[in-house]
């Protein structure tokens, strides 16, 4: 069922009042947003009511489809078309300068987290089944003890 609140929501906080009038991105059940200070791109030429579905249960029916999603957006997510997200899927764009691209006719399954801490790519008519994680960080930085140098624990992610 549609969370006519949490969709209002978002639309009209990260899409141009042009776009969020259409409602293209539907949220259903309970979904936890945890940041929308980034910006939600739709690239698609045409625009229109529900061609994004966030917490979509019905989609995979897996047992983790009936959790909340989680929304944490620092960075850009793009959608490039329509894109089917299942329950309990994270989408996390954790850093201001990360990105995540969502090609046009994407599935994500159920219990999915998606993590970008750099750029995070996902091609034209993918599917990601349930229960995946898909991370471009190990969450912490690692020291070259030969070399005392310091490198950043990301980098980038394509598929598809």
């Amino acid at each position: 069922m549609v969370n006519f609140t949490k969709t209002v929501y978002v639309n009209f906080t990260s899409l141009p009042f042009s776009q969020a009038v259409k409602l293209p991105i539907l949220i259903y059940g309970k979904c936890a947003i945890h940041s929308l200070a980034g910006t939600i791109t739709i690239a698609s030429k045409d625009i229109h009511h529900g061609m994004i579905k966030i917490g979509y249960k019905e989609w995979d029916l897996f047992p983790q489809s009936f959790l909340p999603c989680q929304l944490f957006i620092t960075g850009n997510l793009t959608f490039e078309g329509s894109a089917i997200i299942s329950g309990g899927v994270g989408l996390f764009v954790q850093r201001k300068d990360a990105t995540m691209v969502i090609g046009n006719s994407c599935h994500i399954g159920g219990g999915t987290l998606l993590k970008s801490m750099d750029n995070l790519s996902i091609g034209a008519h993918t599917s990601i089944t349930g229960n995946c994680v898909v991370m471009n960080s190990n969450m912490h930085y690692v020291k070259n003890i030969e070399t005392g140098m310091v490198q950043k624990p990301w980098g980038k992610i394509v598929i598809g």
